[in-house]
């Protein structure tokens, strides 16, 4: 139905995929993804340090249990987009931004060509390749070859979360199972809209 927060519209009727093309209409955009499932867990721990004593993966098993069983509900009312956007949305829980199908098609179809989505597991398994391969999309000079792969070599790998969250540990494997489970549609619909297989995770070949 008719949604009053979009202004008679029944979902968002623009995005700010189409507030910066008003503005820098030849802008290109760049997009890392990476596992939704892994990146959820991440977020959560990092947007929960505050209260890191009661952050768990327990806790964070309950308040995946919560958003999904409302997220769902949502789409028994309202179509994916709008769930997507909804401003109910759980901020220390953000479980919408992983259905990247969502935000990515609404880029793409403003930006055209001018959007690259690349994967973080593709960044961090052939991080020259890829950033070549960048460099040629923002249409940039190619640092000397050499000196960029001696860069990646001496950059050390560090974990930017807390000490304290990264001793959480992993979630709970009920967690993941009902995470991939939620996410395998959306992740196997992004690869068929982006036609490219490298956006699809193990979990999402069963």
């Amino acid at each position: 139905g008719i949604n009053a927060e979009y202004g008679g519209h029944n979902q968002p009727p623009y995005s700010n995929a189409d507030l910066l093309y008003e503005v820098s209409p030849r802008a290109k955009i760049l997009a890392i993804i990476r596992d939704p499932v892994q990146r959820l867990y991440s977020d959560y721990l990092f947007f929960n340090t505050g209260n890191s004593k009661n952050v768990t993966a327990n806790s964070f098993d309950a308040a995946v249990s919560k958003e999904l069983a409302r997220f769902e509900l949502c789409l028994e009312e309202r179509d994916l987009r709008t769930c997507c956007y909804d401003s109910q949305n759980d901020p220390k829980l953000r479980l919408n931004l992983g259905i990247y199908i969502c935000f990515v098609r609404d880029w793409k179809e403003v930006f055209e060509d001018n959007i690259m989505v690349v994967s973080l597991e593709e960044y961090s398994k052939y991080p020259f390749h890829t950033l070549t391969r960048i460099f040629t999309f923002l249409g940039v000079a190619h640092p000397n070859a050499d000196k960029l792969k001696a860069f990646l070599q001496s950059s050390k790998k560090s974990n930017s979360r807390p000490k304290s969250a990264a001793l959480k540990g992993d979630m709970l494997p009920q967690t993941r199972k009902n995470l991939e489970k939620f996410y395998r549609p959306y992740n196997r619909e992004l690869a068929r809209y982006l036609k490219d297989t490298r956006f699809l995770y193990k979990y999402d070949m069963t």
